[in-house]
């Protein structure tokens, strides 16, 4: 086997995450017509820094942090394909843009139970874009996006909220958490995938804040200090919601937001 029959057996072709296809093509996380809502940096680069951590206790065991050219904001990644980049994926953005415009500039509205599963199936969307910045460290599983693609609704495991930031970089701030989980006091033999996931997504004055679990019967939940100032989007819950709720989170309280789920792990399991 010669050096680049090696190389594609290592580094197989990319796919479509979600049709399978090829020929992929780049997602921008912070959508192109964000772009008014970010302020002008001094620096055109940014500073990527992932952290692989392992077992039930979200104990780190690696870390590496890279110079990036471009702004945080014009992330993409080599995820989809054009065909569903431009089609039902667009669609999907088009639905929840007229929420998220007045949302992101601080305005306040009152957000219906339709409003908030456009609000829902957007974000799921990108989160399960955003698990692939990395090859090999998503946690949805694949037969899980095709039915999302299909059907547009967010998967039944998914726990999405919306609060108000717009600080100390939050206005176009992520944040992933991934770790392989377990119930039992130790990893089982050939555990390894990446099964539980939190993020933590700024978008203007808007933190988005989503926990998931392929663990049967567990589920995350947002940290109790920040509980009262934040909507849930998903699963549904009934009657409208006046948005904004409360104040807004100081980026300190955003990062602890961030990093709750390492807390909620030390935790006794619910």
């Amino acid at each position: 086997m010669n050096w680049l029959n090696k190389y594609k057996e290592k580094h197989p072709a990319r796919r479509c995450i979600f049709c399978g296809g090829n020929k992929v093509s780049r997602e921008h996380l912070w959508s192109d017509w964000m772009a008014e809502l970010f302020p002008e940096y001094a620096d055109p680069n940014r500073v990527e820094t992932y952290i692989v951590r392992n077992d039930k206790l979200f104990k780190n065991i690696k870390s590496e942090t890279l110079d990036r050219p471009g702004l945080t904001f014009t992330k993409s990644i080599r995820a989809v394909c054009a065909p569903c980049n431009n089609g039902w994926m667009n669609t999907i953005e088009q639905a929840a843009r007229p929420v998220l415009t007045p949302m992101f500039n601080s305005e306040s509205l009152t957000l219906t139970e339709a409003m908030r599963d456009a609000l829902a199936t957007w974000c799921a969307m990108k989160f399960m874009v955003a698990e692939h910045m990395r090859r090999d460290h998503h946690t949805t599983p694949e037969d899980v996006r095709r039915q999302f693609m299909n059907t547009k609704v967010a998967p039944d495991f998914f726990r999405i909220w919306a609060l108000r930031c717009g600080d100390g970089g939050w206005e176009s701030g992520f944040s992933r958490n991934t770790a392989v989980v377990s119930l039992a006091n130790k990893l089982p033999d050939g555990l390894s995938v990446r099964n539980t996931q939190s993020i933590t997504w700024g978008v203007g004055d808007v933190l988005f804040y989503h926990t998931a679990t392929l663990i049967p019967n567990l589920h995350f939940g947002i940290s109790p200090a920040v509980d009262g100032l934040s909507v849930q989007l998903w699963p549904r819950i009934p009657d409208d919601i006046a948005w904004p709720v409360g104040r807004r989170l100081h980026w300190r309280e955003g990062m602890a937001l961030a990093e709750s789920i390492k807390d909620s792990m030390r935790a006794p399991w619910e």
